[in-house]
């Protein structure tokens, strides 16, 4: 049930959620090929990706990340403490960085994407696809939040914005 999924996502967080306001979502937003996800989302902190994939074996799931710095075109990678990924799907524990100063991944061509190790991107979406590298950055928790994908194909993105109490 919705109030389920609410409470399990509210339960990642150390503090009291006040507001949690959806900011992005890929299937209204996007239109004509255009990537308006750093339109919606730039500049604004504590922000909830959760990303719908299908890998190439057919498996339907759902992942997510928490990004307390903001996203923006910078072309740079962010560093972010509080940042963490999770499995929606497995209704997971958060998987927090091994490596906060490579947390966030801020290219204009790149929707919400976490972690990089040896100049690699780790867990990424761009374009409607998505994939994960292995890395010592989530200790391969990566591969729990994609169902062990490498590869895969984005159906939704939904991005909110929290505020805590």
């Amino acid at each position: 049930s919705r109030q389920c999924k609410t409470q399990y996502i509210f339960g990642l967080f150390k503090k009291d959620i006040k507001k949690f306001e959806n900011i992005y979502k890929m299937s209204k937003h996007d239109q004509n090929n255009q990537n308006n996800f750093h339109k919606e989302c730039d500049n604004k902190e504590h922000t909830l990706a959760l990303i719908k994939i299908k890998s190439s074996s057919g498996k339907r799931r759902i992942y997510g990340g928490y990004a307390e710095n903001t996203w923006d075109v910078s072309k740079k990678i962010k560093n972010d403490k509080n940042s963490f990924i999770f499995s929606f799907t497995e209704k997971s524990k958060p998987f927090y960085s091994k490596d906060p100063a490579h947390a966030l991944i801020c290219f204009p061509e790149y929707g919400p994407s976490f972690g990089v190790t040896n100049q690699q991107a780790v867990l990424w979406v761009k374009d409607k696809k998505g994939g994960y590298n292995n890395s010592q950055t989530y200790e391969d928790d990566e591969m729990i939040c994609t169902g062990g994908a490498k590869t895969f194909d984005v159906s939704e993105i939904e991005v909110f914005q929290i505020t805590f109490e």
